[in-house]
């Protein structure tokens, strides 16, 4: 009898399929298992087909910026959009959802518009920030975003508004398994010039949380800030800085000297290494506070 693992050989007749894919080497933390089967769409009507079609388990990832990969991998189908695709720039701009965060922000500086400059600093694609609600220095997707097609399990798509997603803090509220395919943010006129002193001043203060070497991988912050009464008004990074974990490490994964918040591959971890250290801060910060913090990084893998 025929497996599942070669049953994946059926997929083969679609275009963007990939088998065996070591995800870790995409992956901005520099480390991770592989995918035994990756599909690439190109628009939304192959990602439409493709989903009608399939009948494996399914992972959506994006720009593999916010997630540790298992050593073990990935089973099923992971599915990934191609990173360039429709971009219509305006007071409306529309993005195809793999394009990358800071492309798309150099895109519309050319333009003179303003409103995305908050992305630039942020690793990933349009689709994570919007799945994710990325955010940085006060400002996130959900101020920004007028709507979003999506992608569902079955294969159709459909135009959510802004008022019909459940956001909040690093969450849009789209179910399990919905796949952002494009993006429309209202945006406001600026100057070129404007923008990309603010591009560049918003890169300099990310650069001061952390030495981005060559040989350092990062998913930028690890952990979701606690509410505010539940933490007194603490952040992550303060909650375990006074836990003491501050360039702790495991392996070689790091909690980084320079913003507390940030796990670093240092150039040789391993995923089990960072996902070991990372439940150790937690441990350790709920020993002292009774707070237990909860992972901002997606942890995936068998």
């Amino acid at each position: 009898m025929t497996n599942k693992l070669d049953q994946l050989e059926l997929l083969k007749e679609f275009s963007g399929v990939s088998f065996d894919v070591p995800l870790g080497r995409y992956s901005t933390m520099k480390c991770g298992g592989s995918a035994r089967c990756v599909y690439r769409a190109r628009n939304v009507e192959e990602l439409s087909h493709f989903r009608k079609m399939n009948t494996f388990p399914e992972t959506l990832l994006g720009g593999l910026s916010n997630v540790i990969v298992r050593t073990s991998g990935i089973g099923g189908v992971v599915i990934r959009l191609q990173n360039t695709g429709e971009c219509d720039t305006g007071e409306h701009s529309v993005f195809w959802a793999g394009v990358r965060n800071f492309d798309a922000c150099r895109m519309v500086a050319k333009e003179g518009l303003s409103g995305m400059e908050f992305l630039i600093g942020i690793p990933g694609t349009i689709g994570g920030a919007v799945a994710m609600n990325a955010g940085a220095n006060g400002v996130e997707i959900a101020d920004v975003l007028e709507w979003v097609d999506v992608v569902d399990t079955s294969g159709d798509v459909r135009r959510i508004a802004r008022h019909g997603l459940n956001f909040s803090y690093r969450s849009s509220g789209l179910a399990e398994g919905i796949m952002v395919v494009r993006a429309c943010f209202r945006l406001t006129p600026s100057s070129q010039t404007e923008v990309e002193m603010r591009h560049t001043q918003l890169l300099l203060e990310r650069a001061k949380k952390i030495k981005f070497l060559p040989n350092i991988g990062t998913a930028g912050s690890t952990f979701k800030n606690p509410e505010q009464n539940v933490s007194n008004g603490m952040k992550a990074w303060e909650l375990i800085d006074s836990a003491g974990c501050r360039g702790l490490t495991c392996g070689g994964a790091m909690i980084s000297t320079e913003h507390a918040n940030f796990l670093i591959n240092t150039g040789n971890a391993t995923a089990d290494d960072l996902e070991k250290l990372g439940e150790e801060v937690r441990k350790r910060v709920f020993d002292m506070t009774g707070i237990l913090l909860e992972w901002e990084i997606k942890i995936i893998g068998d």
